[in-house]
């Protein structure tokens, strides 16, 4: 057509993908040979349509979602995925908006969605498969190497890896890049190919057989230890991934530790715990468990004080009971007497004061044998909490204060902080609120300098519970919100459930009654969502106030119905007695005098019986008005 026309004043337009002309010497393709042959007659001009620029990329996601004003996190997300093309930008949007991930006009974006994490569509998917399978042998086979290295691979390792001459593989990566399925890039003068679409590599890797993955990965982790060996810290997590999916289990088990401890100096409390579970299964699964019963003890410490961090107190039991088990098998002292205390802080946790009590006395006596004062001031630590948490304030005061003398003598300040907060704890529920405050003061100096987010949280909730018995609701506000912001550091969400429910508590005396019951019920929600019993019957409590100053009388006293069941539960006879003070005011709003006497009565009780001196002298207070 093209040469019947060549005196005519026509143009005739055509197009077609770049993918669509084989690049495999062995084919020749009737399209290749018809430019070919136009080209040489000079009646083919070539013009390439190139992806969109950022700029007018957020132009063409603005017409489809009806909205001016594109946020710059899903411009970036979407530019990074599509590099620019057009079809790609509008298939995901199509499928983003059919999931209701994205709504037009973009009412319900979050900066928190992730675009990239959800699955390509079929239609993207189908254009990588038809240039795949266009690709020759040799860019197949390093493709291959590529996706399994996940979304970039060095250069040099590829060549490591590749077992093809030097001018196969600049050949394959040619084809690669001309196919838009990889780029160069440069960084430190060492060259990487990355994927375009982020999603490809796990798609092409998906695909390949269990077996070919299997060797693959096992050739990048061998291929990684060589050619990086004088930086091998570097690609810690790399290695410990190729090995383990490349089943390699020792390797696999040495960079998952690694893994974690390296997360730990990052400061990174779940990853690590993820990576030493990882190792804790290699070794029980994988391994010779019964060479490796050191291991297994020593990570499953580990495991269990990061459970711990984030309040899984079960979970982590489970481990401190099964290291306790082998420190056992293995007639060590030291680990005996730590797992016994392990165990026994997630009981006290649980509210199984009397079964913890033991296992600290007995990992006291060990401690005191081994002349371990760490051991020593931990038992006697976790013995003061529990007497404080049982109203035994005189017994609890002496245990703090040999933890103290204790830590002293091996000088850590973190291991002191801790116990001036339970001190202030004390000395706070007795109702001497000045050396309290002073207590916690006290440890929030020492624990800025080591960068201790959690116990500054801590400290802080406390600080604002001294305000809250003060009366003083705006610095208890400002001393709860300077605990949530340290527990989000430390990304402790039981902290931030009790900022919220005590922080609820101010606002309800505040009279700010929606935000008071919005913090009250998700503090609440994340409490029972940790199990986090005592919480618990504070949010609840907290609830209940701001309920009864909503004149929603029948629905407070539920909480505060549910909030004593809960205190009884846990053996918390101080908290019963606030509950019983606040329960006691709601029946006040309702009339109900004698209900109000009665509750007021059993609070007067529970407190002279832990000697809560401030909470007796208020109730006093209360009860001789009524009866006035």
């Amino acid at each position: 057509l093209g040469a019947s026309i060549s005196d005519s004043r026509i143009m005739i337009c055509t197009s077609h993908r770049s993918d669509e002309i084989p690049n495999r010497d062995e084919e020749k393709s009737p399209l290749l040979e018809t430019i070919e042959l136009l080209s040489k007659e000079k009646m083919y001009r070539s013009m390439e349509l190139k992806p969109l620029e950022k700029e007018y990329m957020a132009r063409m996601v603005g017409n489809i979602l009806h909205k001016e004003d594109i946020p710059e996190k899903l411009c970036d997300s979407l530019y990074e995925e599509t590099g620019g093309n057009p079809l790609f930008v509008e298939e995901i949007l199509s499928s983003l908006i059919e999931d209701r991930i994205l709504e037009e006009g973009l009412q319900n974006w979050d900066d928190s969605i992730d675009i990239l994490s959800f699955s390509i569509p079929s239609t993207i998917l189908d254009v990588l498969e038809r240039r795949i399978a266009n690709l020759s042998t040799a860019a197949r086979r390093a493709l291959r190497y590529a996706a399994v290295a996940g979304n970039e691979i060095e250069l040099d390792l590829l060549f490591e890896l590749c077992d093809m001459t030097e001018e196969d593989i600049l050949d394959a990566i040619e084809e690669l890049t001309n196919q838009g399925i990889l780029e160069e890039i440069t960084k430190s003068d060492r060259i990487f190919l990355i994927f375009r679409r982020k999603q490809a590599s796990a798609f092409i890797s998906r695909r390949l057989s269990r077996s070919r993955n299997l060797i693959i990965n096992r050739k990048l982790g061998y291929g990684i230890e060589k050619l990086y060996a004088d930086s091998i810290d570097e690609h810690i997590y790399s290695l410990a991934r190729h090995f383990l999916e490349g089943h390699v289990y020792d390797k696999a088990y040495t960079y998952l530790t690694k893994c974690a401890e390296d997360s730990m100096k990052r400061l990174a409390p779940e990853k690590a715990l993820n990576y030493y579970l990882s190792a804790l299964s290699v070794l029980s699964e994988h391994m010779d468990a019964e060479r490796h019963k050191e291991d297994i003890m020593k990570i499953s410490w580990s495991a269990g004080e990061l459970l711990m961090g984030e309040s899984r107190w079960e979970e982590a039991m489970e481990h401190f009971q099964r290291g306790l088990y082998l420190a056992n098998i293995l007639k060590n002292r030291d680990y005996i007497s730590m797992f016994q205390r392990g165990v026994a802080d997630a009981m006290r946790n649980l509210g199984e004061y009397e079964e913890a009590e033991k296992l600290y006395n007995s990992s006291l006596e060990i401690a005191i044998e081994l002349d371990d004062h760490k051991g020593i001031a931990e038992a006697n630590h976790g013995l003061g909490y529990i007497h404080w948490r049982k109203g035994e304030f005189r017994d609890a005061i002496s245990h703090y204060n040999e933890a103290i003398s204790s830590a002293m003598k091996i000088d850590d300040a973190q291991l002191m902080a801790g116990l001036f907060i339970e001190l202030g704890n004390t000395y706070n529920q007795r109702g001497d609120l000045d050396r309290a405050l002073d207590y916690y003061s006290r440890s929030i100096e020492s624990l800025k300098e080591f960068g201790n987010y959690q116990e500054i949280a801590r400290a802080l909730n406390n600080i604002g519970d001294i305000y809250l018995r003060r009366g003083e609701w705006k610095n208890a506000i400002e001393s709860l919100e300077k605990c949530r912001e340290n527990a989000e550091k430390a990304r402790n969400r039981n902290y931030i459930a009790w900022s919220l429910f005590n922080g609820a508590e101010a606002y309800a005396k505040m009279g700010e009654l929606e935000k008071a019951e919005k913090y009250a019920r998700e503090g609440l929600d994340i409490c029972r969502e940790m199990n986090d019993r005592i919480g618990e019957h504070g949010a609840l409590k907290a609830l209940g106030i701001t309920l009864t100053k909503k004149g929603e009388m029948e629905k407070a006293l539920e909480a505060f119905r549910e909030a004593l069941k809960i205190a009884d539960e846990m053996n918390i006879p101080y908290e019963k007695g606030t509950s019983l003070m606040e329960m006691a005011e709601t029946y006040k709003m309702m009339g109900d005098a004698k209900r109000e006497k009665e509750a007021l009565e059993e609070a007067l009780r529970i407190f002279k019986e832990v000697g809560a001196e401030q909470d007796m002298a208020k109730v006093e207070e209360l009860l001789k008005a009524l009866n006035d």
